[in-house]
């Protein structure tokens, strides 16, 4: 009987292993991959807000909520697809045309190709994602109240929609955040240093090298979860490169172009996620900094399960 108790011991170990390995409590370290079933469901509210500093001074704040349903609609041995369903928009802040948009969103639903390891490979639908978007924008733009450079500008940003790519670049930000770790093994106490690929949103074919670090922050046996920590840092030339074609795009003087103060631009990306042992993430916090000549502009993403 002791045999059969040690081999039954044994024998459940390993389904745990098997089943919700990703994280080895033995040598410390984590695999975030999604153990998903049909029809799981999370409900996750979502906070993004939008702070411009001015030599030290706040010149604006903005913050946009919603909710979201993770719902995972299919999936098979090589991949899932999960709904993400948009809903409850609101909008708290200064700017007009934040306010305009907040107040003609509705209900939108994202579906999301990922790989069996939780890698985000795509947006199932990205051509219904691109109408809604060109509705929001047409309605907009055909507001009478809506200054001619900012129908310029809102028409200008359909190009970036315009394509699968520029969707899941520009569209799915809190699903990039979502799946930041997913794919990879990572050990306590042993940093991930490397060079990686970002999206460049004005040149899709020619994403942005950025330096990276990766840690494992903590591990809780407690919450039966792990913490993470992602950091990049975008090559500053590439940056200052396309920021200028980018500028020189939209027509600008050349007497404006060339007083234009670019120094010290610098984009950074910081990423904090809790995920628990079946791959559903608890909460992330994601904080993206822009600066050049003393004005820094960060946008903090907030993603709690509810």
């Amino acid at each position: 009987m002791k045999i059969i108790r040690c081999f039954l011991l044994v024998l459940l170990t390993c389904l745990n292993v098997c089943l919700f390995g990703q994280i080895n409590w033995q040598d410390s370290t984590v695999q975030a991959i999604t153990y998903w079933e049909m029809y799981d469901s999370i409900t996750y509210g979502i906070q993004l807000e939008k702070i411009q500093v001015k030599e030290n001074d706040t010149v604006s704040y903005d913050l946009i909520s919603y909710d979201v349903g993770v719902t995972v609609i299919d999936s098979a041995e090589s991949y899932y697809i999960v709904e993400w369903h948009y809903c409850n928009f609101q909008y708290s802040g200064n700017n007009p045309l934040a306010e305009k948009i907040m107040g003609i969103s509705e209900d939108i639903i994202v579906e999301i190709l990922i790989d069996e390891l939780g890698v985000v490979k795509g947006v199932e639908n990205w051509e219904e994602v691109k109408e809604y978007t060109y509705a929001v924008i047409d309605k907009v733009v055909e507001e009478p109240t809506t200054l001619p450079e900012v129908n310029t500008m809102l028409l200008g940003m359909k190009q970036f929609y315009a394509t699968e790519e520029g969707v899941i670049n520009i569209a799915i930000q809190d699903a990039l955040q979502f799946h930041t770790f997913f794919g990879s093994k990572y050990s306590l106490n042993e940093r991930i240093e490397g060079l990686v690929k970002v999206p460049n949103l004005y040149y899709p074919e020619s994403p942005f090298d950025a330096d990276v670090k990766i840690d494992v922050v903590k591990l809780d046996s407690d919450e039966n979860s792990y913490s993470l920590r992602y950091e990049h840092i975008v090559d500053k030339d590439q940056l200052l490169a396309t920021t200028l074609d980018y500028l020189k795009s939209l027509g600008i003087p050349d007497e404006v172009f060339e007083a234009v103060d670019l120094s010290g631009l610098e984009n950074t990306v910081v990423c904090d996620s809790m995920i628990d042992n079946s791959g559903w993430v608890i909460s992330s916090r994601q904080v993206k900094k822009v600066s050049a000549s003393g004005v820094e502009e960060t946008e903090i993403r907030t993603i709690s399960m509810k």
